[in-house]
């Protein structure tokens, strides 16, 4: 699995854009940094789709902390939907508490799909990285 940062540029053919939580503002609200990860997500998607006509579905896994009054991983699917996501490309993984079940969670809804050797990519920033 590779991770989307700075100059990491993988390759146009994956199945699963996992983008992983970082809260929510206000309890509900996508803060500037999760909406950067997300965008980073979407883009990734829209340039995929349009070279190789290969549809992946986005991931955006996190769940619901005790200052949140919606699930992260709601707030972030509505977030990139509202941004041109269609909703038949979107899943969210809801039981995840920290980053390293953030990927455990997401591997497992993977696991269910249709893919049989599925090509997954991670949508993180530094900050996410220092968590692993």
């Amino acid at each position: 699995m590779l991770t989307i940062y700075q100059f990491n540029w993988p390759r146009l053919r994956q199945d699963y854009i996992i983008v992983l939580g970082a809260g929510l503002l206000d309890g509900d609200r996508v803060s500037p940094l999760l909406g950067q990860r997300i965008m980073r997500g979407l883009r990734f998607y829209q340039k995929q789709q349009r070279k190789t006509h290969h549809r992946a579905v986005m991931i955006f896994s996190g769940g619901q902390g005790g200052d949140e009054t919606v699930p992260e991983d709601q707030a972030m699917l509505e977030y990139a939907i509202a941004h041109g996501l269609p909703e038949t490309d979107g899943w969210a993984e809801t039981q995840s508490k920290t980053t390293l079940q953030n990927m455990q969670f997401s591997k497992q809804l993977i696991a269910q799909g249709p893919v049989k050797n599925p090509r997954t990519i991670f949508v993180t920033n530094n900050y996410g990285r220092l968590q692993i």
